[in-house]
């Protein structure tokens, strides 16, 4: 039915906004953590590599020796093994006075002005090589002047360290999120547990089980959704008040017209009796009789469909289907018979389902009718079985049928096809049958027969596994 899906509908939107309004801003904070820890990341990396290479230039000045007016620079081993790393970074080193080099690589860049004891670090390029170069100026006892020390290295090892930190902090990320989305949609289930309630008090009530408009417990119920339940379930309430309302108007309506219409129906067959042998008298007579049997079935039509539109007597049992369309054909054996009509029963012993034994009746009833009256006065086949595992009714006949393209329009009210002009009926029946089998959660199909000859209506009901009678 259209408010099951609006309401499962409401119940997705529910749960995919408060999804959107947590798990969003946990995004976005993610991706402001992720870009600020990569900024954090590249400094803590440049400031421990930095370290290293002014260790070094401290290393390679402290080396340094003068004699006789001369310096003599003689770097130590592990002072170079120093900015050793497994990515085998590419390191260069000068050691130059007065912009004379004495020792290392010629064409590395010495910064021009540098005061005593400054250190300069900054990126610069080696040949083709991206590299971060540290630069002190180191006054020498027995020289007047300075000499500048340069170390620099190229960007290998930082890139490597920068990129798995970044890594395993994305990793860690997607892991937090992953966990936290998975914390909410858990929440917001927990959460959402009274709509799901809902739904399935609404589906249970829409399939018959639940007699009425019961309102929804709202116990266990968060503060936030219970105003709106407690004015769903006011609105429950006058929903069950119109309902019974409806009842109570079918129930009075049958009493207070059946009654004049019986008193009309015995006084018509009293005065056919006394005028009897009187033509033009009989001749009105017997349309008044005619007149006053329409209007009782019209009237007991009229009130079937307003049962079935106010929903009453929905609830559902389990039935022995074989039993019960063997007493409704036997009920309405007698009429066949005046139509001289034969029926066949042809039945499937235990066969179960569930339905309600009242709507039931008035749907095989109304079934078997159309049959006797629309068959042609060829004979009536009923059959009662399962198909898979789903029990059904056939009732076939022998009339004119119904073109595949009426049999939709065969549904509505007041609908009288071309084959059934010449019977008297309202155009109700199918229509009611119709409404209570969707009510009963059961289903209607009109077939041709095989040979091709007449027409069968097909029954299939809701679903009960056979047990034994005995059991």
């Amino acid at each position: 039915m259209s408010w099951r899906r609006e309401a499962g509908r409401a119940r997705n939107s529910l749960a995919l906004r408060i999804l959107v309004v947590l798990v969003v801003p946990m995004v976005l904070f993610a991706v402001a953590f992720g870009v600020g820890g990569t900024l954090l990341i590249q400094r803590v990396v440049n400031l421990s590599s930095d370290r290293l290479l002014t260790g070094a230039v401290r290393a390679i000045a402290e080396s340094a020796t003068v004699e006789d007016g001369r310096i003599w620079v003689n770097i130590p081993p592990w002072v170079l093994g120093l900015l050793d790393n497994p990515e085998r970074d590419s390191v260069y080193y000068s050691v130059v006075q007065d912009g004379v080099l004495l020792t290392g690589y010629a064409d590395l860049q010495v910064p021009g002005s540098l005061a005593r004891g400054d250190v300069a670090i900054l990126d610069s390029r080696h040949g083709n090589d991206a590299v971060r170069q540290v630069s002190q100026r180191v006054a020498l006892v027995g020289v007047d002047r300075d000499v500048i020390v340069t170390v620099a290295q190229s960007l290998d090892s930082r890139r490597a360290i920068r990129d798995d930190l970044v890594g395993r902090l994305l990793l860690l990320e997607a892991a937090l999120l992953v966990v936290s989305a998975w914390l909410v949609l858990l929440a917001v289930r927990w959460n959402l547990r009274p709509l799901g309630r809902i739904k399935r008090y609404l589906e249970r009530t829409g399939s018959g089980d639940v007699r009425g408009f019961q309102a929804v417990d709202l116990r266990g119920v968060p503060n936030e959704l219970r105003p709106a339940l407690e004015a769903f379930n006011q609105l429950l309430t006058r929903l069950d008040e119109m309902n019974k309302a409806a009842m109570r108007f079918s129930a009075d309506a049958s009493h207070q017209m059946r009654t004049p219409l019986t008193v009309l129906k015995m006084n018509l067959e009293l005065l056919a009796k006394r005028w009897q042998g009187r033509d033009v008298d009989s001749e009105m007579l017997g349309d008044a009789r005619e007149a006053a049997d329409r209007l009782n079935r019209l009237l007991l039509q009229l009130l079937a469909l307003a049962r079935a539109e106010s929903g009453a007597d929905r609830g559902l049992e389990k039935i022995d289907l074989s039993a019960h369309v063997g007493e409704v054909v036997r009920r309405l054996s007698r009429d066949a018979d005046r139509a001289g009509v034969s029926m066949r029963l042809e039945v499937e012993n235990g066969t179960y389902a569930l339905a309600n034994p009242e709507l039931l009746d008035q749907v095989l009833s109304n079934l078997l009718d159309n049959a006797i009256k629309y068959g042609a006065g060829g004979p009536v086949r009923v059959q009662v079985g399962t198909t898979d595992h789903r029990p059904f009714v056939a009732i076939s006949d022998r009339g004119p049928g119904i073109p595949p393209e009426d049999r939709v329009r065969a549904f509505e009210r007041f609908t009288r096809l071309s084959a059934a002009q010449d019977v008297t009926g309202s155009g109700l029946g199918l229509s009611i049958v119709k409404m209570y089998v969707d009510q009963q959660g059961g289903s209607i199909e009109l077939l041709d027969n095989e040979d091709g000859a007449g027409l069968t209506v097909v029954l299939s009901l809701r679903e009960l596994r056979p047990v034994d009678p005995a059991a």
